[in-house]
């Protein structure tokens, strides 16, 4: 197997080493500038050396194969696996809706730019274009379903014909909104005007993803047991992060004085913090709306990841760069800086 290792630069990008070990021959090393590059490196190597060793090893033929089964059964075994993770389950069922009767070896360059066509042709739920990171995400279940049936079966994985050569140039939605003082008191001042008894809680997550820098999903899953009040530290489990990792959070004294608060409104049927939210789509869209009424334009909730970080950069002086990435998940400075987005005058008032 493949190891893909990333290796940071003291610029803050990455490269990634592919390293492939065989027995009884040298290691084979790579670097590249992306990891999907590595990867797609690996694969290739990989594939070349089984068809070696099945030419020296007849008994290697008779591995089974599985280019006639259908990709919406290898995607429902992946959606009760182990290796599913939640965001796969939350997209799973629109890539099943639309991968239709496709086999395994109908995966060609050619289907998967007409499946980019066909996603960029239909609307969301919330009733616009697919995204490009959508439908990257969508195709990543497709490779990672195959790749899990192929291990089960010992069987070869084969090459996933994607590249970003088969996007457009920049089609990556590098968001840079920050929220202004002004912003956030209009968007207080309308939260606080909710008449739900959800009220409480959409303030609350609001408040407390500025102060940690927080996805919405790590404040919608959050329990009471993950918190240590003494200590001022919140324990994210690994099944509620993105990177499957388990994150350590220092909470500043106004997140604490608000969980202290939330805690005397505890819910007798249910651990959660926020138990008054819902489901991650509705408190998107809400949220949405609510950002649109008080004045704010093209403001998402994930903004508040960006400005949170951002304002950590900036007023966390005791953080260095590296703990900052801890902190909020991230796993290159490549990838804080792109939310780091600091304005001018910031940096102006930072220089004396």
């Amino acid at each position: 197997m493949a190891s893909i290792i990333e290796r940071p630069r003291k610029t803050g990008a990455s490269t990634w080493q592919c390293m492939i070990r065989r027995q009884g021959a040298p290691t084979i090393v790579r670097t590249f500038e992306t990891q999907q590059h590595a990867c797609r490196f690996g694969e290739k190597v990989e594939a070349r050396l089984r068809k070696l060793r099945a030419a020296a090893n007849p008994a290697i033929k008779a591995l089974p194969s599985f280019e006639n089964e259908k990709l919406r059964a290898l995607i429902g075994e992946l959606l009760v696996s182990p290796e599913a993770a939640k965001r796969h389950k939350s997209s799973a069922p629109t890539v099943l809706r639309n991968v239709g009767d496709a086999t395994v070896s109908d995966v060609t360059r050619r289907w998967v730019k007409e499946y980019i066509r066909k996603m960029r042709a239909k609307h969301s739920k919330r009733g616009r274009p697919y995204s490009y990171e959508t439908i990257v995400h969508h195709l990543a279940i497709i490779r990672q379903a195959i790749r899990a049936r192929a291990d089960h079966l010992d069987a070869p994985r084969p090459t996933f014909p994607f590249t970003e050569r088969s996007l457009p140039q920049g089609w990556k939605n590098k968001r840079d909104r920050r929220l202004s003082p002004d912003e956030q008191r209009a968007l207080f001042s309308r939260l606080r005007l909710l008449q739900t008894e959800a009220k409480s809680h959409y303030l609350a997550i609001v408040r407390l993803a500025l102060e940690t820098g927080a996805r919405q999903q790590e404040l919608l899953l959050a329990t009471w047991s993950e918190f240590d009040m003494e200590k001022g530290l919140w324990v994210i489990p690994a099944e509620h992060t993105k990177g499957r990792r388990t994150r350590f959070v220092p909470l500043s004294r106004r997140a604490r004085r608000l969980l202290r608060a939330l805690s005397t409104r505890r819910s007798t049927s249910t651990n959660r913090v926020l138990w008054g939210l819902r489901q991650p789509h509705t408190v998107s869209t809400m949220f949405a709306r609510f950002a649109k009424e008080a004045g704010l334009k093209d403001f998402r909730f994930h903004d508040l990841r960006h400005e949170a970080i951002s304002r950590m950069i900036l007023y966390k002086r005791k953080l260095s760069p590296f703990e900052i990435m801890r902190i909020v998940g991230h796993s290159s400075l490549e990838m804080l800086n792109r939310y780091a987005n600091l304005r001018g005058e910031e940096l102006v008032d930072r220089m004396d």
